[in-house]
């Protein structure tokens, strides 16, 4: 879903690597999980919840807004205060689960049926 320009072939990924690098230099995610391996392994445990909560939004990709730059930028805003709500520790997938649902809830009712109507209209 990350769009690397020398490896991609096609810019049809709708997250710019640019912007996702910045997202998580400016939370300081690096310096809470200390080394990268850390940051890519919550990183991929976090954002496989995130897809699978907003998945009515995230197939939409980049004409969607959770797996567009501004949705990610926005998901890890929210990831860097749940981590300094946990003492800077990882939640599992069912806390991530727990912590996101309801804002999974309140948005597909706001905005994804607000977006509808006015497709409809």
């Amino acid at each position: 879903m990350i769009y690397i320009p020398s490896e991609s072939i096609k810019k049809i990924q709708p997250i710019l690597l640019a912007n996702f690098c910045r997202g998580i230099e400016d939370r300081e995610l690096i310096k809470i999980f200390k080394t990268k391996r850390k940051l890519v392994g919550a990183l991929r445990q976090y954002f496989l919840e995130v897809s699978s909560l907003f998945a009515y939004d995230w197939k939409f990709g980049k004409k969607g807004f959770m797996c567009a730059n501004p949705g990610i930028n926005v998901m890890l805003r929210i990831l860097r205060r749940i981590l300094i709500h946990k003492n800077k520790k990882m939640p599992s997938k069912n806390e991530i689960s727990r912590l996101l649902e309801p804002i999974s809830i309140y948005f597909k009712k706001n905005i994804i049926e607000k977006i509808n109507q006015m497709s409809v209209s």
